[in-house]
């Protein structure tokens, strides 16, 4: 006997036979004793001093005030752990546990004890920093209920409350409990001084109240989507969200960079690690599916030889990693496009303020309708890409998954779509190019006719006066000519290549089924080949089919980010031209400077109309001063 089994009093860890070979999916007492508790609880222990940290360091709401939903929590932590001290002493005097009393039953009992005590001081500390719903204690518990459910049916199976009823009185009290701390923690608490989160004159935005699991399934948002439907969106009644220490500091770290994509990395990539983290999973979950499936197939074929609650144990499976896939791609998709909005924002703030500071031979070469495309145009094009980034990592890893386990459903014969694959990736790579190339002509035309266009806006009165209208008709004609052309270009490139890839998976299908059905006489496609193969080529077909579409925005977001680049590397006004002075006069008393200045100029002056007033009658201040805040614009 292992030191390890006479910890459990004799108890095997881990036995296949008796948790497959049963009329029910019994665990062994060691199990339930160790991982069923030390798992829960050690995850607690493990995040807590990260999460002390966090409630440190972000204290955004203030104190929450008391209320009975945090009184409740509370209460409930100090009553599991009364519960748990008396279901260890009741356990010494049970004969339903082994004699003599395994040690880690001890163990466990104490483990959980001390847990749910740090759980409270947990709920506390959350309360004090404003945290209204802490993410760590709802997976604690959602862990705790869903370890709490394998010995419960145990002890139901067993009819323990047969032979030991306090026990199970104990037992049921205590999940009871537990599942009641677990929707309790499903509810968000109400923040404190709402008002201070928000921008003044705006509504707290939903996000910040919501709870946990609201954040996960994204249903914050849906109250807020059904204000706005029934009621005309006005800029003042929009949700105002408070920025995070690290947004502030955002635009700060723009200011110096060695280059535009290094720095976007730089200031966003630990929300985009998270964000493509969420992908990867969602996308290991995904292929669980053909593994289920396969499992499936064969517990019909055998199901004599079989249990039934193997196959509700399959198809729960199948619930359980659909439920996880949808909550990982949602968070991915919501964070991404996050990402995307902020990633715009600084580009398009960052052209703003460039277009402010730049010298007068800089802005004869980028016109203002140069600069509205790079915001409106390149700036978007710049967001589409940013919002399916994850493509990069999620297709590789999607492909490699799916050949491996389809090199274990049909053997070699997947070569034959692989090879189909590999004989597009050359004509779509020119293709793309040859789109690129269009792209950038296009852009440089349009940039052509809207300069073309401004100055004959603001030269309209010569343009009349000489009767020019048709000669510069003539041209814009053949610049927007020139535009359309490279458009339908573009157009069919990008057709072609998406076509070659939305076939790709069809031909990759019939490639691979025909090649494994040739190369043996003894190659059936039996059900478990087929409908397994199917679903990783379906699997398959996703990656392959957005590919295409993500090199198109990927070649327009190059040119885009080129254009900026350019756009920002251009030339500043000189320092020595802005004289800053750090012994100014305040703000407030520079308003009321410039205003007596104004109208003493008047008053003084009044008398001479010919000093006093221009040609247009307007009368003139002078030598006015004026100071202005950080970030304030004059007009």
């Amino acid at each position: 006997m292992s030191g390890f089994e006479e910890f459990c009093g004799g108890s095997e860890f881990w036995n296949s036979s008796l948790l497959l070979n049963n009329s029910w999916p019994e665990f062994t007492p060691c199990f339930r004793y160790t991982a069923l508790v030390w798992g829960p609880c050690g995850w607690l222990w493990v995040t807590a001093p990260f999460y002390l940290h966090y409630i440190r360091k972000n204290r955004l709401y203030g104190h929450v005030r008391g209320n009975a939903l945090n009184i409740c929590k509370v209460f409930v932590c100090l009553v599991l752990t009364l519960l748990v001290l008396v279901e260890a002493f009741v356990g010494k005097e049970d004969d339903m546990y082994r004699n003599p009393v395994s040690s880690a039953l001890y163990v466990a009992c104490g483990v959980k004890a001390a847990t749910f005590l740090l759980a409270a001081v947990l709920t506390l500390l959350s309360r004090g920093a404003g945290v209204t719903s802490p993410c760590v204690l709802f997976i604690f518990w959602l862990l705790t209920f869903v370890a709490h459910i394998i010995p419960f049916y145990t002890l139901l199976v067993q009819e323990v409350e047969d032979n030991s009823y306090l026990l199970f009185v104990v037992f049921c009290a205590c999940i009871t409990f537990v599942g009641l701390q677990f929707l309790l923690h499903c509810v968000a608490e109400s923040p404190p001084r709402p008002v201070q989160v928000t921008e003044q004159g705006k509504p707290p935005s939903p996000e910040l109240t919501a709870s946990f699991p609201s954040k996960l399934k994204t249903h914050s948002i849906i109250p807020e989507f059904s204000r706005r439907w029934t009621r005309e969106l006005a800029k003042a009644t929009v949700s105002g969200k408070r920025k995070p220490k690290a947004e502030r500091r955002r635009g700060g770290r723009f200011k110096h960079p060695p280059s535009l994509l290094w720095v976007l990395f730089r200031v966003f990539y630990p929300e985009l690690f998270f964000a493509h983290l969420m992908r990867l999973i969602a996308d290991v979950l995904q292929f669980a599916n053909p593994i289920l499936l396969s499992a499936l197939i064969s517990y019909i074929d055998n199901k004599g030889e079989n249990h039934p609650w193997q196959g509700w144990m399959l198809v729960l499976g199948f619930f359980v990693v659909t439920f996880f896939y949808s909550m990982f791609f949602n968070q991915n998709s919501y964070r991404s496009y996050n990402i995307a909005m902020k990633i715009k924002t600084a580009l398009v703030a960052a052209v703003f303020r460039k277009s402010l500071t730049m010298n007068n031979e800089a802005k004869r070469e980028f016109t203002t309708g140069s600069v509205v495309n790079l915001m409106a145009i390149d700036c978007q094009r710049i967001q589409d890409v940013a919002s399916n980034l994850w493509i990069v990592l999620s297709t590789p890893l999607q492909i490699v998954l799916a050949f491996y386990m389809l090199n274990d459903t049909l053997g070699v014969s997947f070569v034959a779509g692989v090879a189909v694959i590999v004989a597009l990736i050359p004509i779509n790579v020119r293709i793309s190019v040859l789109a690129r190339r269009a792209q950038a002509d296009q852009l440089i035309v349009k940039d052509e006719r809207v300069k073309m266009m401004n100055e004959i806006l603001s030269g309209m009165k010569v343009l009349k006066m000489y009767a020019w209208e048709r000669s510069f008709e003539e041209k814009i004609k053949a610049l927007r000519d020139r535009e359309v052309k490279l458009l339908r270009t573009a157009a069919i490139l990008n057709t072609i290549n998406s076509f070659c890839w939305i076939c790709s998976p069809v031909l990759v299908t019939m490639a691979s089924f025909i090649t494994y059905v040739q190369m043996n006489e003894q190659h059936i496609l039996e059900p478990d080949v087929a409908f397994v193969s199917l679903s990783l080529l379906n699997i398959l077909r996703q990656p392959i089919n957005m590919v295409p579409s993500f090199f198109s925005d990927m070649v327009q977001a190059h040119v885009s980010i080129c254009r900026i680049r350019d756009f920002l590397s251009g030339e500043d006004i000189s320092c020595f031209e802005v004289n800053r002075n750090p012994y100014a006069v305040s703000y407030e008393e520079s308003r009321r400077g410039i205003l007596l200045g104004v109208l003493n100029a008047g008053r003084e002056d009044g008398a001479k109309s010919s000093d006093a007033e221009s040609s247009d009658g307007l009368s003139r201040g002078r030598g006015i001063s004026r100071s202005t805040k950080p970030a304030f614009f004059l007009f």
